[in-house]
């Protein structure tokens, strides 16, 4: 069992599957854009509705793809204003 938390901001790339969370590399001029999708049984895609730089803390697991690689699958995620 695998388990991340991140806190990042929303980033929708064009042509993509999946949304990316934008998250602060630190001591680097460069972020971190890490693929995401969303899962929760018997909820709609609510990571989806979220507008490009929304700013979130998200819990969930990593994963593999043979077409993206590794990416998170957030469980759970909290808009922060």
């Amino acid at each position: 069992m695998n388990f991340v938390a991140l806190v990042g901001r929303i980033h929708d790339p064009k042509g993509s599957v999946t949304r990316h969370l934008e998250v602060i590399k630190p001591n680097s001029a460069e972020n971190l854009f890490i693929p995401c999708r969303y899962w929760t049984p018997g909820v709609a895609c609510a990571l989806s509705s979220l507008e490009d730089g929304t700013l979130i803390s998200a819990r969930g697991r990593i994963d593999d793809d043979k077409e993206i690689g590794l990416y998170v699958i957030i469980e759970d995620f909290m808009v922060i204003k």
